[in-house]
């Protein structure tokens, strides 16, 4: 099948974030667009929820605060599991 080039401009920072994390996956920043678009072809348009939603004060600081994590990594802990960190809040309740 012949393909077809599409140029798209996304801020740098979008562009390196979404590499990495496509990388650590074992994907292509290509073949992650072509998963896009066979999805929207299949769903007969965009495969997830477009809103003009703006969200609340509590998942907004969340979200913060993960942008945070992803940033500064070793200022947080890490847990080799999910069970380990359940059982550490648990133990503090």
């Amino acid at each position: 099948m012949a393909t077809a080039k599409i140029n798209v401009c996304v801020d740098e920072r979008t562009k390196k974030d979404a590499e990495e994390l496509l990388d650590e996956m074992g994907l292509t920043m290509t073949s992650a667009i072509n998963m896009y678009l066979k999805r929207i072809i299949i769903e007969q348009g965009i495969p997830f929820e477009v809103s003009a939603r703006v969200p609340n004060a509590v998942t907004a600081k969340a979200m913060d605060e993960f942008d945070e994590m992803k940033r500064n990594p070793a200022a947080y802990k890490k847990y080799a599991d999910f069970k380990e960190a359940v059982a550490e809040v648990l133990k503090d309740a």
